[in-house]
């Protein structure tokens, strides 16, 4: 038993080092802010005119009735309108997905489309 207690008092010190040098700190690179010029007009954002045609080109294709690409169905107002309330779209949009949406207008679009209401327009 003392033996046992002996040699894990010396590698128990070994393990903690090799643990702790085997940390390191991955740099997170910045989020790349939106950018957009002021012809992106956001005072009125039409689910029919922009939405609509935004999430079909660059969303619909993994998120459907027949597909749902973790579990996000965007195919329709309604399920898109469910997205937006739940908060899952607007986070998509700003994180893994944002590299669908093709322009940032459009990203700003939607976020505007979602503050004024998520409407049926």
């Amino acid at each position: 038993m003392c033996k046992f207690f002996k040699s894990n008092i010396i590698l128990f010190p070994i393990l903690l080092g090799l643990g702790f040098s085997s940390c390191e700190r991955d740099e997170v690179s910045p989020v790349k802010p939106l950018e957009f010029d002021s012809t992106c007009d956001t005072n009125y954002v039409s689910f029919l005119q922009t939405i609509k045609p935004t999430i079909n080109k660059n969303c619909e294709y993994c998120h459907n009735n027949s597909y749902t690409a973790s579990g996000v169905n965007l195919e329709g107002y309604d399920n898109i309108k469910k997205s937006a309330a739940n908060g899952t779209l607007k986070k998509s949009i700003n994180g893994s997905m944002k590299v669908y949406i093709e322009n940032d207008c459009d990203n700003v679009k939607i976020q505007a489309w979602i503050n004024q209401g998520s409407k049926n327009n």
